[in-house]
């Protein structure tokens, strides 16, 4: 069953000194091309990569203060070629009280995927996040992780809501009237989701994700989770007359790739 549209605006993973590796957590696993710190900055293509070492590696982040999780992701995944392995990530937290060495398991056994994540039936709290990787073979890289807490536009989306895939395939015509398909990069795509006669509130929240700078961690109704930009940095919203405010818009998304 369709859930409401949910997003994740502000990633408190995303934060100079979120990272408890190489301190108080786990050490390094890095490469000096992508080390851990790039965890730290709200960008998937400047990624961590993870080199060979132990059979189970933990990432770890220190919120800084106990605050209200109901969001979780990880963006930017991929494993290193010629490799299946980690398939899966689990999510622990704790409270400053109980620190990560009396962690709450939040979820186990997650598939990994380009973009995955995971919303806990309720809100946690909690200061401390930790993402276990069970098996890690030879090498796989993140652009980021999330943790945050959700904004729930209460509501699916109007009809007529779309999406577009794009394989970022291309196309090439050889001389002798033959096609090349190169595949050059991972799926990207729009969403378009048009909202009619929705509430003053909703609006609020749509122009908030609208002018969020950031990449958006976009849940959608069906549990799926992508990383998204509203396309062209542009949304338009109308006032529809009426004895209550009720306004009409389009959230036009950017899958990133």
């Amino acid at each position: 069953m369709a859930k409401n549209t949910r997003f994740g605006l502000t990633n408190l993973c995303a934060v100079s000194t979120a990272l408890r590796n190489g301190g108080a957590g786990p050490a390094k696993i890095e490469t000096v091309q992508y080390p851990m710190d790039n965890l730290e900055i709200n960008d998937r293509y400047t990624p961590w990569r993870y080199g060979a070492g132990t059979a189970q590696y933990d990432v770890e982040f220190d919120l800084l203060a106990d605050v209200t999780l109901d969001l979780f992701g990880v963006h930017g995944f991929r494993v290193a070629a010629g490799e299946t392995a980690p398939s899966t990530v689990s999510i622990y937290t704790a409270t400053a009280a109980a620190t990560l060495s009396s962690p709450t398991t939040q979820t186990t056994g997650l598939a990994l995927a380009r973009d995955c994540g995971y919303a806990p039936t309720s809100p946690v709290t909690a200061r401390y996040v930790r993402f276990r990787f069970p098996t890690t073979a030879s090498g796989f890289s993140v652009g980021n992780f999330f943790a945050g807490a959700m904004t729930d536009t209460g509501r699916l989306y109007s009809p007529q809501a779309s999406q577009e895939i794009d394989l970022n395939r291309r196309d090439v015509t050889t001389v002798g009237g033959g096609l090349l398909v190169n595949y050059v990069g991972d799926e990207g795509g729009t969403f378009v989701l048009p909202f009619n006669k929705i509430t003053t509130t909703v609006k609020d929240m749509l122009l908030l994700i609208a002018r969020n700078q950031n990449p958006v961690t976009y849940f959608d109704p069906f549990d799926r989770v992508f990383q998204v930009l509203v396309v062209d940095g542009r949304f338009k919203i109308d006032h529809d007359w009426s004895p209550t405010d009720l306004w009409s818009g389009t959230l036009t998304l950017m899958r990133l790739p």
